[in-house]
């Protein structure tokens, strides 16, 4: 065990029978309680009675992932961020049991260890992912070797006899699953697109097949930290998605097509541009792009009506953003991928371009800033009032109409339709537009094409 990084288990414990840890169990109704007493556990030698505690600390553990809220913004509050630091520490801890009785361990019983600990270190990596949290060093060097001892003991393999469900075929999907999660962007994903990404591959995994040849793909990089390599040309193990990529092209024509952000998705409805997103991780190898990116400096402002104001020449607060290496790192709450966002020159009520956060992390576990890479929407950008068209009225609503070729008005998200025929005003001047196409570009906004006023309406 001592070529384990994060696997490698505490000290034995001699101090408590595993009968004590299971009467201990019994009383344990907190994480932290939980965490604890998988921390023991993994200091334990092997036996049945302990793999039933670890058992059933995992089926608690699971309940508590399940009906923890996700967190809406970033960063997280004390209290939300120390629940899921224990639940991690839990899922470590359980990983680290499962993996020392593994190597003791050989045939059918060391199968459904294999599984258990790739389980354990599959939430692991979620909680990473809703949290924002960086991937804890030598994690997948350790995923890579666990599956590497589970070869050597002849637990895993592949065979046309065995039956699709049995410890052998589950701990391969297993890990097949581990590593496509470990794929996807999870820093450009929302808390719960995670959630419904970890619920699609339960799905998805047994289209994924895990071959050896030297086709351009991902490769294992069996022998380093880190999930695969995009490569050809080398033979190597790969994960095949041909299979998986002609089932999405047959239920593509079912996604939803209006923006991932709209508030009426689930994963019974998953948007065309999500599916898309996650689908470039796995066929193409590609990167996040960085062409639209904005680096700063200045000051950002967040939230369409925010914007509006700040370019109205009023006095609205900004955030001092500092940028390294692509990433701008702000101190602000309340934060979360998929918000709008205004970067404006310090001071000023210039408007450099309007962006919505493409990825975001948190700085440590422990910090209370954050990392953002902003995508651009469009750097020529006029605040608008919007009425409705017939009728006398003294108030408007903030809009901001975007002109980047395509005329794009922007409006917190509301009930209206294509067609609905609005009063757009700028300046002095009122102007009759007609809605175009609908779609969401940011969380609770919503944008409609509107050509008729635009091109009326000169910077």
């Amino acid at each position: 065990m001592s070529h384990f990084q994060i696997l490698k288990p505490p000290p034995p414990n001699v101090s408590i029978s595993v009968e004590e840890l299971r009467q201990r169990l019994q009383n344990a109704d907190k994480i932290a309680h939980l965490a604890e007493l998988a921390k023991v556990l993994a200091g334990l030698p092997p036996s049945e009675t302990g793999q039933n505690v670890a058992r059933e600390i995992k089926e608690r553990l699971a309940a508590c992932l399940v009906d923890h809220a996700l967190p809406e913004s970033f960063p997280m509050e004390a209290e939300a961020k120390s629940g899921y630091q224990k639940q991690s520490a839990a899922w470590l801890y359980l990983a680290q049991a499962y993996a020392g009785w593994l190597s003791t361990s050989g045939g059918e019983p060391a199968g459904q260890l294999l599984s258990d600990a790739l389980f354990c270190l599959r939430q692991v990596v979620t909680i990473a992912g809703i949290c924002h949290w960086p991937l804890l060093k030598g994690l997948w060097a350790d995923v890579h070797r666990l599956y590497r001892m589970g070869k050597q003991k002849r637990i895993v393999q592949q065979s046309k006899r065995r039956h699709r469900n049995d410890s052998y075929a589950v701990a391969k999907q297993a890990y097949i699953h581990l590593l496509m999660l470990g794929l996807v962007d999870l820093a450009a994903l929302r808390p719960i697109e995670i959630r419904w990404l970890d619920a699609l591959l339960e799905k998805w995994v047994s289209q994924v097949r895990l071959v050896k040849d030297a086709e351009a793909g991902w490769g294992l990089d069996v022998q380093g930290d880190q999930v695969a390599r995009w490569s050809k040309g080398q033979s190597r193990p790969r994960l095949d998605f041909t299979e998986l990529m002609s089932l999405l092209d047959s239920h593509l024509s079912l996604a939803q097509r209006n923006g991932r952000f709209q508030s009426s998705l689930s994963v019974q409805t998953i948007d065309l541009e999500l599916v898309q997103l996650w689908r470039r991780s796995w066929e193409t190898g590609a990167g996040p792009s960085e062409a639209n990116t904005l680096k700063g400096p200045g000051e950002l402002v967040f939230g369409l009506t925010g914007v509006f104001h700040r370019m109205r020449g009023e006095a609205i607060p900004g955030s001092a953003v500092k940028s390294m290496n692509g990433w701008i790192t702000v101190q602000k709450d309340g934060v979360q991928v998929g918000d709008l966002a205004g970067l404006f020159d310090p001071g000023s009520r210039r408007l450099q371009a309007v962006a919505v956060v493409d990825r975001l992390y948190a700085v440590g576990m422990e910090g209370s800033s954050i990392s953002l890479q902003l995508r651009l929407l469009a750097d020529r950008v006029h605040p608008v009032g919007v009425q409705p068209l017939y009728g006398r009225f003294q108030s408007y609503q903030p809009a901001l109409l975007l002109q980047d070729g395509k005329s794009r008005l922007l409006l917190p998200s509301q009930p209206l339709r294509e067609g609905t025929l609005l009063r757009l005003l700028h300046g002095d001047s009122v102007y009759p537009v007609r809605l175009g196409g609908g779609h969401y570009p940011a969380l609770g906004v919503l944008g409609f094409t509107c050509e008729s006023a635009a091109r009326q309406i000169q910077k």
